[in-house]
């Protein structure tokens, strides 16, 4: 959870769920590679732990391992106190990262500044190797979002505002999603 604004309610969540949640006070780059690490590591670790449960696997079939893997299997203890049966190894981990009241950060808002440019590379990649992460982006005011990231989204949710002006700017970007009627859309509103 990447916010400058968190309150009493977000830490208690953190606290609860400590082994899952983590706080980033700031949208930064150097923050974010870091959480992004984070997330890269446990994909690593899966994938680890999902090649040597495939090489015990064929060792205990009887089936031929490697002198290499046998040697894995050895310094991983043949995975011994491992939890193989609650291991999923269909897919990797799936982390969600979540920003909130950060459009001005120039990740956000400056799409052709370089730091821009890194996250825009990010948001559109973020949901393959090697983060396998859903990214989603809270903001009181969707113009200070960049273009790209906004027309990169699978999903928009647009709260009632009070300035009318607002839902026809959001309106030319989705037009098409409304047959190019904006009443079809101020309906929704």
């Amino acid at each position: 959870f990447i916010s400058p604004t968190i309150d009493d309610k977000v830490r208690t969540f953190a606290n609860k769920y400590h082994e899952h949640f983590e706080i980033v006070e700031e949208l930064t780059r150097p923050n974010l590679q870091k959480v992004l690490d984070d997330i890269k590591e446990r994909v690593d670790e899966w994938e680890e732990m999902n090649g040597l449960i495939e090489i015990l696997e064929r060792f205990l079939k009887g089936e031929a391992v490697t002198d290499i893997e046998m040697e894995m299997l050895e310094m991983n203890g043949y995975l011994e106190g491992h939890d193989i049966e609650g291991h999923d190894s269909s897919h990797p981990p799936i982390s969600t990262i979540i920003i909130d009241d950060s459009a001005s950060s120039p990740l956000l808002s400056q799409s052709q500044s370089k730091e821009g440019k890194w996250f825009i590379k990010f948001a559109i990649k973020h949901r393959h190797y090697p983060y396998h992460a859903n990214l989603i982006i809270l903001s009181q005011h969707i113009k200070q979002i960049s273009r790209i990231l906004r027309v990169q989204c699978n999903l928009v949710v647009v709260f009632p505002f009070r300035d009318a002006s607002i839902y026809h700017s959001v309106f030319q970007e989705y037009s098409t999603l409304f047959s190019n009627k904006i009443n079809n859309f101020l309906d929704l509103m």
